[in-house]
């Protein structure tokens, strides 16, 4: 045990231990056969008075005393038995309120008002309390692919992992579909980090519970340090967690203030946002994509950066804000614009001869806008690019977009000459059935499906079949977030990939 057990969870263990008043009566060691032979006593009390008063001669009518008491017995038996079982029924309907049904782990009402209490007394004893929340990255894409039984048993192993992880002191629940959070009573910031290493490097050394690197993104708050509330700590981590996802996962982040997390969807990070754009400090990055079949670099994409203070920020932390404010608009248009006026400077300092296509991120809140297809032709007039060499990418990860909007903006735009990709496909946000209903060319893996392919067959096959079934469409492929040019490279040879694009062949990059 990392720390000393905390007063309330002593407390808890103990109570645990005794159970109800009712129940401790009848499983208790001296009470149980007195009450249990209690019938017996009371029958032969019956006879004895009844023979007195009657004056029963004891031979002619102790079997009828004997049969009473009997019975007597048996019916206090049956009904010790069937309290037994109600106060036994109680106990497990009181469990089932308090955890969840899959993971055996407390649910988040409970776990809230445990947690509630631990902070308040963490408050008045002045002593530390940590909260570790916890998400699993790429769960989605295991549910579509793999199914939800899958999904679950994924979830039930990472709930047991996090559970026989942590230290007793620990308070573990389910606080939504793929998230869990773990209390850690008495807990310093590095206590907190320790937990934290020892559930991400336990987690992804798992031994094949499917075929792709499993991770966890977990966000750490401190209370009173980060809040004097249960709630306060909970939102802090959650924000800290996604600032770990937004570095790529698999990875612990403290909470260290607003400045540089993720940004709320708020009138103030609204107006940062707008400042950024207004103060040019909007930047592009460009990574290749390379042609598997002479490993040439063929296209680059564009990533959209911003700088704030000494750090430059990613999409992750800001796209959020973008769209629900419907900034993405101005946003991707200074993209497409900057973008194409780079076009020729790019590809002279990649020392590119012949075709070089740029690929542009869109959004579908842009896509659906009708004025998209004039700015973008503008765009392309004067730049000199030929269009045949942009590519649009596009993902359904906006709801309530009008798709027939969208898909006649971009039969407006393939009509200029554009050609326009489904990004993230196995991802969980592009679905299977906009292959047929919107005007693509190209299709962009998710990296799941070829970290799946390199371990093990399963994998292979899955990725195989989607393969064959995007290029009986007549579309291209692109395998996206490839990080080692051997065997994945390999595979993806030998199955037909036109393309790939990730660390492997180079990191996003200023055209600088």
């Amino acid at each position: 045990m990392l720390w000393a057990l905390d007063p309330i969870e002593g407390a808890k263990a103990r109570s645990q231990k005794r159970g109800s008043p009712l129940y401790r009566l009848f499983s208790g060691r001296y009470l149980r056969w007195p009450i249990l032979l209690s019938p017996l006593l009371w029958g032969l009390g019956v006879y004895l008075t009844t023979a007195t008063v009657l004056d029963i001669v004891w031979p002619s009518s102790w079997t009828v005393a004997l049969a009473t008491s009997l019975s007597l017995l048996l019916s206090g038996a049956f009904m010790a038995y069937l309290l037994r079982a109600l106060l036994r029924s109680q106990e497990e309907l009181a469990y089932m309120a308090r955890h969840d049904s899959l993971t055996g782990l407390l649910n988040r009402h409970y776990f809230l008002e445990r947690m509630r209490q631990h902070v308040q007394h963490s408050m008045k004893a002045k002593k530390p309390c940590a909260l570790l929340f916890c998400d699993i990255d790429g769960f989605k894409a295991v549910n579509d692919f793999m199914g939800h039984p899958r999904g679950d048993a994924v979830l039930v192993w990472i709930a047991s992992t996090i559970k026989r992880i942590v230290p007793r002191p620990a308070v573990v629940g389910r606080v939504g579909g793929d998230e869990i959070a773990v209390l850690l009573p008495g807990a310093s910031s590095f206590n907190a980090h320790n937990v934290a290493k020892s559930i991400i490097h336990a987690i992804s050394s798992h031994n094949g519970i499917v075929p792709q690197a499993l991770s966890v993104s977990i966000g750490i708050a401190l209370s009173p340090k980060h809040g004097s509330t249960a709630e306060e700590l909970l939102s802090k981590a959650d924000m800290a967690m996604h600032n770990a996802k937004a570095r790529g996962g698999g990875c612990y982040d403290e909470w260290a203030g607003s400045l540089g997390y993720i940004w709320s969807n708020g009138p103030t990070s609204v107006r940062r946002l707008e400042a950024a754009l207004r103060e040019g400090r909007l930047l592009l990055y460009f990574q290749p994509i390379v042609r598997l079949k002479d490993k040439s670099v063929s296209a680059c994409e564009v990533l959209l950066r911003l700088r704030e203070g000494n750090r430059v920020v990613g999409p992750g932390e800001f796209l959020q804000v973008a769209e629900a404010s419907g900034l993405i608009r101005e946003l991707d248009r200074w993209v497409v614009e900057n973008a194409l006026r780079s076009y020729w400077s790019l590809k002279a300092k990649l020392g590119v001869e012949g075709s070089f296509r740029l690929h542009i991120n869109l959004s579908p809140i842009t896509l659906a806008d009708e004025r998209t297809a004039t700015w973008v032709g503008s765009a392309l007039t004067a730049s000199e690019v030929d269009p045949n060499n942009v590519v649009l990418e596009v993902t359904e990860t906006v709801g309530g977009v009008n798709m027939e909007a969208m898909r006649r903006i971009m039969i407006s735009l393939s009509a200029l000459g554009c050609r326009f990709a489904l990004d993230d496909f196995g991802a969980g946000h592009s679905n299977i059935f906009r292959l047929a209903n919107l005007p693509l060319q190209m299709v962009k893996m998710d990296g799941f499906l070829s970290r799946a392919a390199k371990e093990n067959i399963a994998g292979r096959i899955l990725l195989e079949a989607t393969i064959n079934g995007v290029k009986r469409l007549g579309l291209e492929t692109v395998a996206e977030q490839i990080e080692d040019n051997g065997e994945t490279l390999r595979i993806l040879q030998d199955i037909g990939v036109d393309y790939a694009q990730g660390y492997a062949f180079g990191y996003p990059q200023p055209i600088s």
